[in-house]
């Protein structure tokens, strides 16, 4: 029992540390987006900003919880 729980838990700071750094990493890219001298590069680099920051605080978290709730933890119990 303790190993599956040194799983969850395991689990449970990767999903943290990744939405953590999504923020993070997401807003660093809206400074440098700020920062283009073209106002239409300026709009490109926001829009992949935001994109990222989404992809890094919710979708990857979410990913790795799924595989992990539908895939490792049915063959660990």
């Amino acid at each position: 029992m303790g190993e599956l729980q040194t799983l969850d838990l395991i689990i449970a700071l990767v999903a943290v540390f990744d939405v953590v750094t999504g923020h993070f990493l997401g807003q660093r890219q809206l400074r440098m987006a700020e920062q283009m001298p073209e106002p239409q590069d300026r709009e490109l680099m926001r829009q992949r900003a935001q994109r990222s920051r989404v992809m890094l605080m919710y979708v990857s978290p979410l990913l790795l919880l799924a595989v992990y709730l539908l895939w490792l933890r049915p063959a660990a119990v």
